[in-house]
């Protein structure tokens, strides 16, 4: 933005302000063709008056013409000094030349466009000459100059409400309607030419034209976005020209398959979509997936090259031992995974599971030894050792890992027949809570009313009671171990948590 107010309060200090009644009355002037011997311009000192025929000094408003060239002077009603420099009449400026010594230039009232050897300009009305401040219509178009100082407005101006408008840089006319920077446009009100940012429709399409604090490139401020753009937290596509919103569904951007919600505003799509009975598949990124095998909620899909979603068979060997895919490897399952109710199909929510394989376990050790026991399941689904699966129901039903799977006590859970099943339903909520915080936020993994004494983070991966700790041969210090005894059990019905398998 280019103003000047510099050097305006030295000039103003030495304003001739005049309030007498009649000053600058515009009813009042004075034309001749020029300077005769019997009219003519006379310096006294540092005054300078003009003669009239009559031999007296001239008063008010008068035009001389020499050529095809107008001068407009004024002179004092009273003593008929000539004016110079800048004068009020208590509502307008004007200013009257004074850095001149030639006659006709000298004392000759200001009009039109005027400009410093900066470069800034002022604009002073063609007749009257009245200093432009604030808003002017010059020539069709609308100008901005400095209330105070005059000096005219150009590139962006913030108003107090924080709308911006664009003056051109050059002739300082008011940006309005649609306008090029480079190859990107804006959009300023026909009206008022204040800049569009954020959301506007046009009655009929709506368009995106960045503001500050959004996703987009903030140094870009009203650019119209074009594309593929996130404005705020979601993705949605603007015409590459015209920029309107795409609210029509299926789009192919650089080859690959989106999906814009018409229902949602054109918001871009994540995850499933089912048209005419068939099933489709969005990625985080928006891209659908095609020519592809990928577990999504622990089921098996593949894809094909039109997109369409087929759900996987699980495959058994021999034994009846299920085989699934995760994780770049197979994982054998227990047969069970296929007969209990909710599970090959994923139907049952991990909470429900949860809850049921820790009732199944651990219904005898209270609320903080049941919640200990989900989280150390929940450890080995985000293990980063690829022994483990990543997706619970996998990790519960991994060949010989957790016997309630195989001797009918979860089933029985699965089925209605639960021991503690609020405790056992909060043990898992507690457990998936603090899961949750580990992973999004680092927070280390602790059980309110579990002691692990030194240990600062709860990263075990096995659980057993003492005696069967002891029938394995495992070296307790070297499994990292800590026994937790809820308070009126018997130890021996206790359990054992530890990180390593270690054997003596």
């Amino acid at each position: 933005m280019r103003k000047r107010s510099g050097h305006m309060t030295r000039v103003l200090f030495c304003l001739i302000f005049l309030a007498a009644v009649g000053f600058l009355a515009f009813g009042n002037t004075k034309e001749v063709q020029a300077a005769t011997k019997t009219e003519y311009f006379k310096h006294v000192g540092n005054k300078t008056y003009y003669v009239d025929k009559n031999g007296s000094y001239h008063k008010g408003w008068l035009t001389l013409k020499k050529g095809n060239t107008s001068y407009k002077y004024y002179f004092n009603k009273t003593t008929g000094v000539m004016y110079t420099g800048w004068i009020s009449d208590g509502t307008n400026l004007r200013y009257f030349s004074k850095n001149t010594t030639s006659d006709y230039t000298y004392g000759v009232l200001a009009t039109g466009w005027r400009a410093n050897a900066k470069g800034d300009k002022r604009y002073f009305a063609t007749e009257w000459g009245e200093l432009a401040r604030g808003w002017a219509t010059i020539d069709g178009a609308k100008h901005y100059f400095n209330k105070s100082t005059g000096w005219m407005y150009t590139k962006w101006v913030k108003d107090a409400a924080g709308n911006y408008r664009y003056f051109d840089p050059e002739t300082g006319a008011m940006y309005t309607g649609w306008r090029y920077w480079g190859t990107q446009k804006r959009y300023f009100n026909k009206t008022s030419g204040v800049m569009y940012t954020g959301w506007i429709s046009d009655g009929t399409n709506l368009r995106y034209f960045r503001k500050p604090g959004d996703s987009l490139n903030s140094l870009n401020y009203g650019i119209m976005a074009t594309g593929l753009a996130k404005p705020t937290v979601n993705y949605y596509y603007f015409d590459t020209g015209s920029g309107v919103l795409f609210t029509g569904g299926r789009k192919v951007i650089n080859g690959n398959n989106y999906y814009f919600d018409p229902k949602n505003n054109g918001r871009m799509l994540h995850g499933w979509l089912e048209e005419d009975g068939k099933k489709y598949y969005f990625g985080s990124n928006g891209v659908m997936y095609v020519n592809k095998t990928a577990t999504i909620s622990g089921q098996s899909w593949t894809f094909d090259s039109n997109g369409v979603a087929t759900l996987n068979k699980y495959t058994t060997d021999g034994n009846g031992n299920v085989r699934v895919y995760e994780n770049g490897r197979y994982y054998t399952l227990e047969p069970e995974f296929l007969s209990h109710p909710k599970i090959a199909d994923g139907s049952m929510s991990d909470t429900d599971l949860l809850a049921a394989i820790t009732d199944a376990e651990a219904n005898d050790q209270g609320l903080v030894g049941m919640t200990a026991v989900a989280l150390t399941i929940l450890n080995r689904v985000n293990s980063s050792d690829t022994y483990y699966p990543d997706t619970l129901r996998y990790v519960i039903y991994q060949k010989s890992q957790y016997s309630p799977v195989t001797d009918g006590a979860l089933l029985r859970r699965l089925n209605g027949q639960w021991e503690e099943k609020s405790t056992a339903l909060k043990a898992a909520q507690n457990a998936i809570s603090i899961m949750n915080a580990y992973k999004t936020q680092g927070t280390p993994r602790k059980i309110s009313g579990f002691n692990m004494g030194n240990k600062k983070d709860f990263d075990f991966l096995f659980f057993m009671t003492p005696g069967a700790f002891a029938s394995c041969n495992l070296d307790w210090d070297a499994c990292e171990t800590y026994q937790y005894v809820p308070s009126g059990l018997n130890p021996a019905y206790s359990h054992v948590f530890f990180v390593k398998w270690v054997t003596n």
